[in-house]
């Protein structure tokens, strides 16, 4: 996650993550959008929130969708 916000920083921008969990016990589900324009750059779940955020940070940072916001942004 400190990896997405240090790249997000260059462009001033910063995530908003959305969690939920569908049912009890089922896995937590997590959302990234850029805070900006709400635009989707990743997606991940986990068995907990911290996780589901994790991994869709690490989702994120991967996406052909950041890398063409950072591009068209610098």
């Amino acid at each position: 996650a400190q990896k997405l916000y240090a790249l997000l920083g260059t462009i001033k921008d910063v995530p908003e993550y959305t969690v939920w969990q569908d049912e009890e016990g089922e896995p937590f589900n997590a959302v990234c959008l850029l805070k900006s324009d709400g635009q989707v750059i990743g997606e991940g779940s986990g068995r907990n929130k911290k996780l589901a955020k994790q991994i869709c940070a690490d989702n994120a940072l991967r996406s052909a969708e950041l890398q063409d916001i950072i591009k068209s942004r610098s």
